[in-house]
């Protein structure tokens, strides 16, 4: 969604994305509708951004052999031959986009913004990638990213946090959209918890987000191949988590924050209509060195 919509507004950068997950989305064609709320040339665009699939995309499972039967029907060959009432809504965002007018303006001028930036001194820093190791994230038998995690903290009791160090296996630059696919994919703090594996293991529980928030902090170094990564989950209340998220440069930069709510689901409960198992992760050592391993 953030990428139709910044193919839209080229020329404005993305600040903040909201966005609530109201159903399971499913592999296939989607439509996402972009509209615009407000726009001025010097100030904030806000824009919504839907995304629909169509009504007849359906996933069942049967229960002996978990095999998957999927219908996808063709996406519509034209806007004239788009109809909306045959399609669901699957996700909703709210997009806010800076203004380029007052950037341009002031980089022209030679002009430094008069607003000094403050940060609190107990807030959450960079990790250090001297503890982390290599790990591998899977899903649907794919490998895209080169991770590193922290794997110490895994022997810390009641400390549900994860740190990493992220980039893509093609080792292609990061942007805006980089950084809130990032946001989504991390291994779970609630995970990390020593001695909780019967219970909040992702053999046990299924943790849907139903909305996430991203706010973009401060522009992307050029050439930027890999970010650090800190995730807390500082509440687990009545079966709702809440998680917080610092994505950082490699020099330290905030590039964004992002925060989860979510639910903690057992799985015993979706028995016979459980869609396929979220990303997987696996806490050993790949077979060769990755990239991003060997550079640091």
């Amino acid at each position: 969604m953030l990428k139709a919509t910044e193919t839209h507004y080229s020329n404005r950068s993305p600040i903040s994305v909201t966005t609530n997950y109201l159903s399971e989305t499913l592999p296939g064609p989607c439509i996402i509708e972009v509209n615009e709320i407000r726009k001025t040339r010097c100030s904030l665009c806000t824009i919504t951004a839907t995304m629909k699939q169509h009504s007849s995309l359906t996933t069942r499972f049967k229960r002996k052999d978990n095999q998957q039967s999927l219908t996808i029907p063709p996406p519509p060959s034209s806007v004239d031959k788009y109809e909306h009432n045959d399609y669901n809504v699957k996700c909703y965002a709210i997009i806010i986009l800076g203004s380029e007018f007052n950037k341009k303006y002031n980089q022209q001028q030679g002009q430094q913004s008069s607003i000094p930036t403050i940060i609190h001194p107990n807030a959450c820093t960079a990790p250090s990638i001297e503890m982390m190791e290599p790990v591998q994230i899977v899903y649907d038998n794919e490998i895209t990213l080169e991770i590193l995690m922290d794997l110490s903290r895994k022997k810390e009791k009641n400390s549900a946090e994860a740190h990493h160090a992220i980039s893509f296996l093609d080792g292609r630059p990061i942007d805006s959209l980089a950084l809130s696919f990032f946001a989504a994919v991390f291994r779970h703090p609630l995970n990390t918890l020593t001695g909780r594996q019967d219970l909040l293991g992702n053999e046990t529980t299924w943790k849907p987000t139903f909305q996430m928030d991203v706010q973009f902090k401060n522009p992307i170094p050029p050439n930027t191949r890999y970010v650090l990564a800190t995730i807390i989950a500082p509440h687990l209340i009545e079966g709702r988590f809440d998680t917080d998220g610092w994505i950082f440069s490699p020099d330290g930069t905030l590039l964004a924050t992002a925060k989860h709510h979510g639910l903690v689901i057992p799985r015993s409960q979706r028995q016979g209509i459980t869609a396929e198992k979220p990303i997987t992760w696996d806490i050993k050592k790949p077979s060769s060195s990755p990239r991003l391993h060997s550079k640091l």
